[in-house]
């Protein structure tokens, strides 16, 4: 087949490739020989394939890389992960001469051995250029969950072109001299989850075009003032999940734009820190130690739209913690658009420390220990909000205007509270709401008219204590529920005309102690509507479906709920079906 372009040889048990196995397909283009059981390959295996410009080798048994691609001169990309490779010998992909891309990850190979990435002759190719550079074109490189240690000065001495380099989870403790200093091109570098407990001052400095640069998940305690001196250009630093308490370590990263530093052991933010990342998008400061942030902080944040501050110690936000500071003049109003606090043990909310973000689009305040909200609270959020989190706090009560401003909000989270009724009429200004979270909180009973909202379509009143559904919580002209959850509540029936008034699509209804002859009315009226409904929660038998009353009819009397709850629940299940 001389015209072959793309020919796929993975997952077929292949142990090995006899000799010039492809000579017949010169215009190949594009060769998988992945998932097999291949364990070498002879030296003139790809021969006469001067068109391949992909080749996946990945998931074999193959453990020295030898220079047996030697003819594939136009080959770009080369797979050779998850293989037994623990070496790869000197000038194995010298006359590659278009080579970009190797990927080598999940092999256990620990050392690069010098002229690894050797280029093919400039001077062979290019006799009238008398000193020429050799230069090897790969751009990209993957080296990842290997067994590298140290990383030595020769590895990537010929690799002037490399943009992007690899090297995460490896076992990386300390890094030579100069093991960069050829690589002045490099754009994104990745050292996460390696062994690194410091960093030498000037190991960044030729990398002056570097882009973006992760350290997540290391061992790193106190970084050089100095170490990002020369990275003028970085715009990602991810240094999460290390033990770092930073200290004027982002003078010179006037051009950041996301800065992650959590999971650290941070317990105090040093006044003017953050100061020079004018250009910061997002700031991620979760589970640290921080009891508390000073006021103006992050006041030259000016471009500052996310910040996560989740699982911190914190107890209360200061007035001017968001303060901001806007061409050349204080101005109250903050640029932060989205905001996460869950779990940082705020007991309140103050109006006045929340005042300046009036621009927030997303706020997460769950699983906290707030038991009231200020009426006038969300006031000045009304013209941007749409994404409003609450569960997991201590509210027994809302005020029936407090989301009266609310008119953007399309999700409102409440779950996870202590909420036992709410006002009839406390979400009718929302008019944008679309999901309404109501789970595991304490309602019994939910009023008419609730969920008369234009665009409301999706309601969560799973893990309550209802004993009563009114055919009627579906009233009025804007009601348009599509998706209603009431599974594990202590429902026995539903009205016979609940339906009627509905327009549901979706209905989970499971772990209720259903009557066994309401639960055949609701089957056939769920089977009649074309209602969806997931078949295994209430009927893949590891859980009671309904329980046998008298007669076996449905008595729809709210009474009987607590014995009916206590049966179904019974160890005793000789009046179950299941």
């Amino acid at each position: 087949m001389p015209s072959l372009i793309y020919l796929d040889l993975s997952d077929n048990k292949l142990k090995s490739l006899p000799a010039k196995m492809f000579e017949n397909n010169p215009q190949l283009r594009i060769l998988n020989i992945s998932n097999n059981e291949i364990s070498s390959i002879l030296k003139d295996t790809f021969i006469r394939m001067p068109d391949l410009i992909e080749l996946n080798l990945a998931h074999n048994n193959l453990t020295v890389i030898k220079n047996i691609f030697t003819s594939l001169t136009q080959l770009q990309e080369l797979n050779l992960s998850w293989n037994r490779i623990y070496k790869i010998e000197p000038q194995t992909f010298k006359e590659n001469a278009n080579l970009k891309k190797i990927i080598n990850n999940f092999n256990p190979i620990s050392d690069l051995e010098e002229n690894t990435f050797l280029p093919y002759e400039w001077g062979v190719t290019n006799k009238f250029l008398i000193g020429a550079d050799k230069t090897a074109t790969i751009t990209e490189l993957h080296i990842g969950n290997c067994l590298l240690s140290t990383l030595k000065d020769h590895y990537f001495v010929h690799l002037r072109r490399l943009k992007f380099l690899n090297l995460e989870t490896n076992q990386i403790t300390d890094f030579e001299r100069n093991v960069f200093r050829e690589n002045t091109r490099l754009e994104y570098l990745r050292l996460s989850y390696n062994e690194l407990r410091e960093l030498p001052s000037n190991v960044f400095d030729r990398l002056r075009n570097l882009k973006t640069l992760w350290l997540k998940a290391n061992f790193l305690t106190e970084l050089p003032i100095d170490v990002f001196k020369r990275n003028t250009k970085l715009e990602i630093l991810q240094l999460g999940y290390n033990k770092i308490v930073p200290k004027n370590i982002f003078e010179f990263v006037v051009e950041l734009k996301e800065l992650s530093l959590y999971r650290n052991q941070i317990t105090y933010l040093e006044p003017g820190i953050f100061d020079n990342l004018i250009r910061l998008k997002k700031l991620s400061l979760h589970r640290n130690q921080l009891k508390e942030i000073e006021p103006n902080i992050f006041f030259n944040l000016i471009e500052l739209n996310s910040l996560i501050l989740d699982t911190n110690p914190l107890t209360k936000i200061k007035i001017g913690t968001f303060s901001s500071f806007h061409d050349g003049y204080a101005d109250e109003s903050s640029r932060i658009l989205e905001i996460s606090m869950q779990a940082v043990k705020l007991t309140e909310l103050s109006p006045d420390a929340f005042a300046p973000l009036s621009r927030l689009i997303s706020l997460d305040v769950g699983y906290n220990y707030i038991d009231k909200i200020d009426t006038d609270f969300f006031k000045f959020m009304g013209e941007t909000l749409t994404v409003l989190i609450l569960s997991g706090n201590r509210l027994a009560e809302l005020p029936s205007n407090i989301f009266d401003s609310l008119e953007n909000v399309i999700r409102l989270d409440l779950n996870r509270n202590r909420l036992t009724k709410l006002d009839p009429e406390i979400f009718q200004n929302m008019v944008s709401l679309e999901k309404l979270d109501l789970a595991n909180n304490k309602f019994k009973i939910i009023p008419t008219n609730l969920f008369n909202v234009p665009r409301l379509i999706e309601v969560n009143l799973a893990e309550n204590e209802l004993t009563y559904l009114a055919s009627d919580i579906f009233e009025g002209e804007d009601c348009i529920v599509e998706r209603f959850y009431i599974q594990e509540n202590k429902l026995t029936y539903l009205e016979s005309d609940f339906f009627k008034r509905s327009k549901l699509k979706y209905l989970r209804f499971g772990r209720n102690p259903w009557q066994c002859g309401c639960l055949n009315e609701i089957m056939n009226d769920i089977y009649r509507l074309n209602i969806e409904y997931p078949l295994r929660e209430n009927f893949d038998g590891t859980n009671p479906s309904c329980v046998v009353t008298d007669n076996n009819t449905c008595v729809r009397e709210s009474y009987l709920s607590e014995d009916l709850y206590k049966q179904f629940f019974s160890i005793q299940h000789s009046n179950l079906i299941w």
